[in-house]
């Protein structure tokens, strides 16, 4: 699934008579080399495939030393895309003490030490580069900051990829935090000209928070490169079969929107009672992000000859991984019913049975069920 161009009746991404002077600024904080959740692969794909509509996307993002893992074989699937990176600290690491700091230096992020260098990097390449639309990405609030200050400064569309929502329900949980957050909310409601959510249910959400703002509003869902998958499956070698059957996760499980106990408090029923064992069944959960938590958990449970932590791979060998298990898993918390993980499209192009384990009234079930694939099982 390709990214599409989005268009706003007040002047956004409508295709220009030529291709020359059709440059877009994207201010993206999750970006290649960075290691993390497959997020980025969104904003990556977005510049690569708006460069083949007629535009010349600009990616301005922070300099390496902000992220706190990176990978530099994920370079590669940016292409050829231009790439400007300004100076960014993260607060945590860089303007801590004895791991303290003082929140000021924290809000709306630990990043936000971007924003000066940024908006003076985004100012020169607008003027450089003959740019005619500024594009922002949640969730690091910092990028969307610098958006604001770069569409008061110089009036242009602006474009915002929210991608689920700026503030829910119970995040953030900081008071002061959550206070900037909501302040940033209403700033892009109130100055976007497009703005683009990935489920109907962030759409929903903002409809009844921001009666009229329905016009600007827009519903991108996440997808999948064929291309990628395609040179992915030219180099798989066929998987030896093993005796047990292979499950797999790819991703991050984090302990609130993502917490795998339930299910491992049912592969441990299911063990204790015969129905599985280590010859039988492999699961592996690659790359989860809590691993020392959730390894204490599996050790508690007696189960760690089943459930098996892996660290990350690059992410084409992460696909080749999926390609070839058997059947696969997706964890998504009542927390995030409004929302979709990104990896469900990967995994329905992988055609491999899927066990999602969420909750039955969010988005994630609800398009399980629409498409009449996976099996539900409730997270709670």
């Amino acid at each position: 699934m390709e990214p599409t161009t989005t268009s706003s009746s007040r002047g956004g991404l409508d295709d220009a008579d030529t291709g020359h002077d059709n440059g877009i600024l994207m201010v993206a904080f999750h970006y290649p080399p960075i290691a993390s959740s497959s997020g980025y692969l969104r904003t990556v794909y977005f510049s690569r495939y708006l460069g083949r509509h007629r535009w010349k996307p600009v990616v301005l993002t922070v300099h390496p030393r902000a992220y706190l893992s990176t990978n530099t074989a994920n370079v590669a699937l940016a292409g050829d895309v231009d790439v400007c990176r300004s100076f960014a600290l993260d607060t945590a690491r860089h303007l801590s003490w004895r791991k303290k700091y003082p929140l000021f230096l924290a809000l709306p992020d630990r990043w936000v030490s971007w924003v000066l260098a940024a908006v003076f990097s985004g100012l020169r390449l607008i003027r450089k580069r003959k740019i005619r639309v500024i594009w922002t990405t949640f969730p690091i609030p910092t990028a969307l900051l610098i958006g604001f200050v770069l569409k008061k400064l110089t009036g242009l569309p602006w474009v915002v990829d929210i991608r689920d929502v700026i503030v829910d329900d119970d995040y953030p949980e900081l008071e002061q935090q959550r206070s900037a957050y909501s302040w940033l909310e209403r700033r892009v409601i109130d100055r976007a000209d497009a703005i683009i959510v990935t489920t109907p249910g962030a759409m929903e959400m903002y409809k009844e928070r921001y009666p009229g703002v329905d016009d600007r509003l827009h519903w991108i869902a996440n997808g999948f490169d064929e291309d990628v998958f395609e040179s992915v499956e030219r180099e798989l070698r066929p998987r030896r079969r093993e005796k047990e059957i292979l499950l797999v996760h790819s991703g991050l499980l984090s302990p609130v929107d993502r917490n795998p106990t339930t299910f491992f408090e049912a592969v441990a029923r299911l063990k204790k009672c015969g129905e599985i064992s280590a010859d039988r069944l492999k699961i592996m959960l690659r790359a989860s992000g809590n691993d020392e938590l959730y390894r204490e958990e599996i050790r508690e449970k007696q189960i760690a000859d089943v459930v098996h932590l892996c660290d990350p791979v690059e992410y084409t060998q992460a696909l080749g991984e999926m390609l070839q298990c058997d059947g696969l898993l997706l964890f998504q918390g009542s927390t995030c019913n409004h929302a979709v993980p990104a990896k469900i499209y990967e995994y329905f192009r992988c055609r491999k049975p899927v066990l999602a384990i969420t909750d039955p009234v969010g988005n994630t079930a609800e398009l399980l069920r629409t498409l009449d694939t996976g099996v539900v099982a409730d997270c709670n």
